[in-house]
């Protein structure tokens, strides 16, 4: 699977990049294209979720009563749990689904933006050369570590053909960004200093996305009378911490990928974020009805 995904999301990126019929900024214009197709196929999946959450909330009490009731049996607590799902339709491993989908989806795109040229051009045949991952390690000569971007760019000289242009609004998508004082300050500062803003964004965007989510969830755990019970509480206080933790593992990886992945991550989130206020108020609005 992760070596079947990858090769055709970045065969799908790739085909976007083309068919754009014009020059700048084809790469960033492809991950976010490719990005509204991903995230708007799965909508449906990110709705169930979404619907599977807030049944969840709706029939919490009733299992926090029965845990109460039957917490020391076992056997018992595991019939009358089964009996509440049956009663009102709920799958527990419902809302797991479209996790399960994303994840090979994620990972498979960490290898396409880490490896772009390897993905989007493999099998194509340039300047007489049929790229692929061994032709191109063939073409670097001694490039430095983490830099391997660079070596595409001796590969893109070596072969005289621009094989892909990362260039978005003065920013290369296809270099890492740093913390290095001596390349945000030194000769090559245009390139790396406005870097900056991609993880920036990536983190941002990412808490802007957790806060939507867990405000939701918090609403939701809300029992009739307006109070939350201990589980509630701990539940909450998981997504305060979920709040800083995934927002601080977004910057952290920003650093560590090519700013592709950020610059996916950041439209991504922003897709999220605007796709979680519509399903909110549409299904706000049903309920009400």
């Amino acid at each position: 699977m992760f070596k079947v995904l990858p090769e055709f999301f970045g065969q799908i990126i790739y085909i976007i990049y083309d068919k754009i019929p014009f020059e700048l900024y084809k790469y960033g214009i492809s991950l976010i294209i490719f990005t509204i197709i991903v995230r708007t196929i799965m909508l449906p999946l990110a709705i169930k979720q979404i619907k599977s959450q807030e049944k969840m909330s709706r029939i919490q009490p009733l299992i926090n009563d029965i845990q109460k009731k039957y917490k020391n049996d076992k056997e018992k607590l595991s019939q009358e749990m089964m009996k509440i799902y049956q009663e009102h339709k709920y799958n527990p491993f419902g809302g797991c689904l479209p996790l399960l989908i994303q994840m090979p989806i994620i990972l498979s795109l960490f290898a396409v933006i880490r490896n772009p040229l390897t993905y989007m051009l493999k099998g194509k045949e340039i300047a007489g050369y049929v790229i692929n991952q061994s032709t191109i390690e063939n073409l670097i000569s001694k490039v430095p570590e983490g830099e391997l971007i660079r070596g595409y760019e001796q590969v893109s000289a070596a072969l005289k053909f621009d094989l892909i242009d990362f260039n978005f609004l003065g920013l290369n998508l296809g270099m890492v960004p740093t913390l290095n004082r001596g390349l945000l300050f030194g000769s090559e500062m245009s390139t790396y200093l406005p870097l900056l803003i991609i993880p920036i964004l990536a983190c941002i965007s990412t808490y802007f996305s957790s806060k939507l989510m867990s405000l939701r969830n918090a609403s939701d755990t809300k029992n009739k009378k307006g109070k939350r019970d201990e589980k509630a509480e701990a539940a909450e206080s998981m997504q305060k911490n979920m709040l800083l933790i995934a927002p601080a593992m977004t910057l952290l990886f920003s650093f560590q990928f090519p700013a592709g992945l950020g610059f996916y991550w950041t439209i991504s989130n922003t897709y999220q974020i605007v796709q979680q206020i519509f399903v909110n108020k549409y299904l706000t609005k049903k309920k009400e009805g």
